[in-house]
């Protein structure tokens, strides 16, 4: 997110699509993935990427995403 807030978008993607790979059930750095795919005009990856989303557990237990349990003391 920090590379996003400063408008370093491949460097944004890239860390994006390593978290997509380490969490494939996450949906945070897909639809990140999306916002930056259509802040460059690239509708088609956008879509892709929300599509992705689309596709996952509708059990968000087992969509095992990081970003929701962040803030979370375990």
């Amino acid at each position: 997110r920090a590379e996003d807030a400063l408008g370093h978008d491949e460097a944004a993607r890239t860390a994006f699509e390593r978290a997509s790979a380490l969490y494939p059930k996450a949906q945070s750095p897909r639809l990140a993935l999306s916002h930056i795919a259509r802040r460059a005009g690239n509708r088609t990856a956008a879509q892709r990427e929300l599509h992705a989303i689309a596709a996952l557990p509708d059990d968000e237990r087992r969509r095992e995403d990081p970003w929701w349990l962040y803030y979370h003391a375990r």
